[in-house]
């Protein structure tokens, strides 16, 4: 292990609560593997800090370099400018890179890749395509200024964007993109739950379902108060002994949710220190998402766990290809989404289909591959 990179993010990999932290230490997990790595992150001093006291790996420093903002620094943000950083960081973080002859630097979204200087290899983990995430936010907008502002932050920033990925020797992201560059896919995967070795199956029939998500995160916050506001009221009549449990690893800020969750009667659970126990006593797993981009975790993660999935068009999106029919189904509407829920609960075969689902999943997903896949694709 004598080649070294430089891995650039804007957050630490630690703790691993939620999708993002997850994904991130999977790919530092699988590079540790075979280099030595200079791990810089910007403008986080807490997760720096946390990750110096946690980390595991003797092929592994951390570093951190802050981010300042100036008065135009701040107007530009404001008006809606979401890539770039200051020239005072720019120049610091490309003297490191100029100071050490790294064998590639990978970024950890493609906003990093402004930090890095010209002539030097880089692999992006593009992860959130961009322009799939402005134009379902703009197609989901539910007023005239939303849809207008959102037009706004896509156009200022869509050149920049784009310039970035042409600065790429290889993207990396959870599905197949329409980008300029080469690209490797690494979908979302379950990593909490496949760091272990292994994972115990229980199929379950009673009328629980499960709901997991971020809910500090845009789209988690519209689609679960979609749900909660417009399917659990069909549902509680179709099945007046449901029980709904949600999730999430941060307590929701948006007043409209956590008020729907206050009234609404269901269970909720912060930052759970294991989630198998909920998909064990759950039946049914809901994913309500119409907006975002990349591929839904919370989709592969109950796949994963032997739990079929009600989710929606755009939570579906690249999965309806590869996952078999009856383990997935995608509903717009309020009415069938609820309808489907029932169904499932109340089959017979409900016991029968987790367990072939589980089956199913632990051949498809491997970490042991997806690891192998990026460490070929950065030689």
């Amino acid at each position: 292990m004598n080649k070294s990179i430089l891995f650039l993010s804007e957050s630490g990999p630690f703790p691993p609560r939620d999708g993002k932290k997850q994904r991130t230490l999977a790919l530092l997990d699988a590079l540790a593997e075979a280099y030595q790595i200079d791990y810089l992150i910007v403008g986080n001093r807490r997760d720096f800090e946390v990750a110096q006291n946690e980390n595991p790996y003797e092929s592994t420093q951390f570093h951190y370099l802050p981010v300042t903002t100036s008065r135009t620094d701040y107007w530009k943000k404001k008006l809606g400018y979401v890539f770039g950083y200051d020239a005072n960081l720019v120049q610091a973080c490309r003297a490191m890179v100029l100071g050490k002859e790294y064998h590639l630097v990978f970024s950890r979204y493609i906003k990093p890749v402004h930090l890095v200087p010209e002539g030097i290899r880089i692999v992006a983990d593009v992860d959130d395509d961009f322009e799939e995430l402005y134009n379902s936010r703009i197609k989901r907008a539910t007023s005239m200024w939303e849809k207008v502002r959102l037009c706004q932050i896509k156009w200022l920033n869509l050149g920049t964007y784009r310039k970035l990925q042409s600065r790429l020797n290889l993207a990396v992201v959870t599905k197949p993109e329409g980008l300029c560059v080469r690209q490797l896919v690494l979908p979302n995967l379950p990593f909490q739950s496949m760091v272990k070795k292994k994972v115990s199956f229980t199929s379950c029939s009673a009328l629980r379902i499960l709901y997991v998500g971020k809910l500090s995160y845009e789209p988690n916050i519209k689609g679960l108060t979609w749900f909660l506001d417009s399917v659990l009221p069909i549902l509680r009549l179709l099945l007046p002994r449901m029980v709904t449990t949600v999730v999430s690893s941060e307590v929701p800020q948006n007043q409209e949710l956590a008020q729907l969750l206050d009234d609404s009667g269901v269970e909720v659970f912060y930052n759970v220190e294991s989630l198998d126990v909920f998909y064990a006593k759950s039946a049914v797993v809901v994913a309500p998402v119409f907006q975002g981009a990349g591929t839904n975790l919370k989709v592969v993660e109950a796949l994963f766990h032997g739990r079929p999935v009600v989710s929606t068009e755009f939570g579906c999106k690249g999965f309806s290809s590869e996952v078999p029919e009856g383990y997935l189904f995608c509903h717009d509407s309020p009415e069938d989404f609820a309808n489907q829920v029932s169904v499932l609960l109340q089959s017979s075969e409900l016991s029968t289909l987790q367990a072939s689902l589980r089956d199913w999943a632990i051949a498809k997903y491997s970490i042991e591959a997806w690891s192998k896949s990026l460490l070929e694709a950065c030689v």
